[in-house]
């Protein structure tokens, strides 16, 4: 899965939909692609950790690739790129805040 731009509030949305539509199809892994991405909001970060889960239940890999300047900066400040770009078992880490809600 590829997206490019801003992942923001705006877009949140279009990201889980884009997401689950991948998911659908039943893969062992999902990648997506933050190689053209040159920003990415709480909003849609929360979506890629309640995915992450989401995906996991699913028995798929999910992570992030590619992700470079800002984009990368904000998963490491966030401590969340080792979630994000290491395929391990999303069932040991504890539920997002929230994660009920979707």
């Amino acid at each position: 899965v590829g997206a490019h731009g801003a992942l923001d509030f705006g877009f949140a949305a279009e990201l889980r939909a884009a997401l689950d539509a991948a998911l659908a199809d039943r893969p062992a892994r999902i990648e997506l692609d933050l190689a053209d991405v040159w920003l990415l909001d709480a909003t849609s970060l929360r979506v890629l950790l309640v995915f992450r889960r989401q995906a996991a239940g699913a028995g798929c890999v999910f992570r992030v690739v590619g992700a470079g300047g800002l984009v990368r900066r904000v998963l490491a400040v966030t401590d969340t790129l080792s979630l994000l770009d290491d395929p391990v078992d999303a069932s040991t880490y504890p539920p997002v805040l929230g994660e009920a809600d979707g």
